[in-house]
């Protein structure tokens, strides 16, 4: 899912209510 892919950049964390998977996660 784009939202938390997005949220993964910004170096936030994705909250646990989001379904959606991101695409790839930036340690």
């Amino acid at each position: 899912d784009i939202a938390p892919t997005m949220l993964s950049l910004m170096g936030m964390e994705i909250p646990q209510e989001m379904t959606g998977k991101p695409l790839f996660i930036v340690e």
